[in-house]
């Protein structure tokens, strides 16, 4: 069974949950099922204010983007990071 420490969702996600309600729940229904497992979610790329209400609703765990500041080189664990189309082939 896969069961990463941490998921990152894609920055595509994200846009696209800004510009329709179905992406917005689908991304919801991926930070819920990936939590269920026991993984924290990193959404990535937010860029505006929207975007990061938007990742907020979603109720991840770390958020990452360039509104937010740089990030610390040393919190990011690459070995531990596999983005979401790859979590979702692999749990198949």
């Amino acid at each position: 069974e896969l069961c990463p420490e941490i998921l990152g969702i894609n920055p595509a996600f994200l846009r696209k949950a800004g510009e329709r309600p179905d992406a917005a729940a689908l991304l919801r229904s991926l930070v819920a099922a990936a939590s269920a497992r026991g993984a924290k979610v990193l959404i990535e790329g937010i860029d505006t204010r929207r975007q990061f209400e938007i990742a907020l609703t979603t109720k991840a765990t770390l958020f990452r983007g360039d509104m937010l500041g740089p990030t610390d080189p040393r919190l990011i664990r690459a070995s531990a990071h596999i983005g979401v189309a790859e979590y979702i082939s692999k749990a198949a």
